[in-house]
């Protein structure tokens, strides 16, 4: 699924529309990170760009329309027009292919590759674990549950992962993430990518602390689908059912507790 900011409950609606439109449907792969177990559903709706469509749960057309040209931009979105429209500067710009790739991050592989280091710097600061929200870890879980049901039922297959969190932004989130992931291990299986392994511990695989590179993608494509598993690290996309789950969040638990006492934050 592709939806910015993509919730569970977003994905549900775009899904039940597919099928009510008779559309055939063979596979359907979602990726879950903190924000899919953490944020309400209406916070996202607040951007335009996240609104739903009017034929899945948004506002009406007409309504649509309106807030998008009555809309009023504030002073940093006319300085940013100002840079990119009339001075023609590329910095923030969202540039894709017809088939979605992003132009700019394309051009930003190239810098990585050409530097060999990273193009960003993110400090998570103190160790400070963050605690889920229980209504809104509720919500994501329903729709879990209900977008497995939806799959039996129109017999498509449905694979969850966990997204490869660069390990600064994962840290404070991690014990919360341990318990979303036993949550998730009692619907489905899924692969999780995340944690402190040999991928998310290097910021060379990440364009900055939120969006991991392309290639990263293209290694979780491969463990998947089982493309190439040879050539990927061992420690990246570990396969989560009911029979494992206790040994996996246990390593998980204890990489957790490594990472602390070696960058001294507890």
């Amino acid at each position: 699924m592709s939806y910015s900011l993509g919730l569970p409950t977003q994905h549900l609606a775009i899904l039940k529309a597919f099928v009510n439109r008779g559309i055939k449907i063979k596979h359907v792969i979602i990726g879950l990170d903190e924000i899919a177990f953490a944020m309400p559903p209406a916070a996202t709706q607040k951007h335009l760009v996240r609104i739903m469509h009017p034929d899945i749960g948004g506002p009406g057309r007409l309504e649509l329309f309106g807030m998008y040209f009555f809309r009023k931009p504030d002073l940093e979105e006319l300085g940013r027009w100002q840079d990119r429209v009339v001075l023609g500067k590329m910095n923030g710009r969202i540039i894709t292919t017809p088939q979605g790739v992003n132009l700019v991050w394309l051009e930003k592989d190239q810098i990585i590759e050409k530097a060999a280091k990273p193009v960003f710097y993110f400090d998570a600061g103190p160790y400070k674990p963050v605690i889920y929200g229980p209504k809104e870890m509720d919500e994501a879980f329903k729709a879990i549950e209900e977008l497995v049901a939806l799959a039996q039922v129109h017999h498509y297959q449905l694979t969850f992962f966990i997204s490869p969190i660069y390990s600064q932004l994962y840290l404070n989130n991690a014990e919360a993430l341990l318990i979303a992931k036993a949550r998730l291990s009692r619907i489905t299986d899924y692969f999780d990518f995340s944690g402190f392994n040999s991928v998310t511990t290097n910021p060379v695989n990440y364009y900055e602390e939120v969006h991991y590179r392309y290639r990263v993608g293209d290694m979780i494509i491969e463990r998947i689908f089982g493309v190439d598993v040879t050539a990927l690290p061992k420690d990246f996309g570990i396969l989560v059912t009911k029979q494992n789950i206790g040994q996996h969040l246990e390593k998980q638990k204890h990489e957790l507790e490594q990472y602390l006492k070696s960058h001294s934050l507890k």
